[in-house]
């Protein structure tokens, strides 16, 4: 039986290829290092092939969100503690090559707040639970506006966002406004 040493584990997402990219707070999986993030095949054996070194190590490190893109690149969200495989970093998310490496093409200047959510638009472009979108290279999109983006957001099929304000559910334009 495979099994994490595990605080909590926060999201999960299955490649096409149905592999299971796992984040959270662990340190390790079947006594393999596995800091914050892990890739295993479809039988849940790991994937030797997704190398994250030593990963997110910071003792306070928390993966709280993945998303897939299409290009086969993973965005990661949490508190990450600035340090990932030994490469330091500003602010809370970052996108890894599809190996696992660190993607430094990816540069987000925004909030050092922890970022509980993150999610794709069909277009590559990320919103985050902080109100944020993000462009494909990390740089925080000003035209989008933040009508009130909370945690538990979905991105719908048209690229429109469904949150939650107050008790009441909205739903946004692309852009963010009502």
């Amino acid at each position: 039986m495979n099994n994490f040493q595990v605080e909590s584990c926060f999201d999960a997402e299955i490649q096409p290829d149905g592999k299971i990219i796992v984040c959270g707070v662990f340190r390790n999986y079947n006594n393999t290092i596995a800091n914050r993030i892990i890739r295993l095949n479809s039988d849940y054996t790991i994937d030797s092939s997704f190398n994250t070194g030593s990963g997110f190590n910071a003792s306070y490190a928390v993966i709280r969100s993945i998303v897939l893109l299409q290009t086969g690149k993973i965005i990661v969200a949490g508190s990450l503690g600035g340090v990932y495989n030994g490469t330091s970093f500003s602010g809370n998310i970052i996108r890894l090559n599809s190996d696992g490496s660190f993607d430094t093409s990816f540069n987000y200047i925004g909030s050092n707040s922890e970022i509980l959510q993150i999610e794709a638009q069909s277009d590559g472009k990320i919103i985050c639970s902080n109100g944020q979108r993000l462009n494909q290279d990390g740089s925080v999109d000003n035209s989008f506006t933040n009508s009130g983006i909370s945690v538990n957001f979905k991105i719908l099929t048209n690229d429109k966002i469904m949150t939650r304000q107050n008790d009441s559910i909205v739903r946004l334009n692309s852009n963010g406004t009502l």
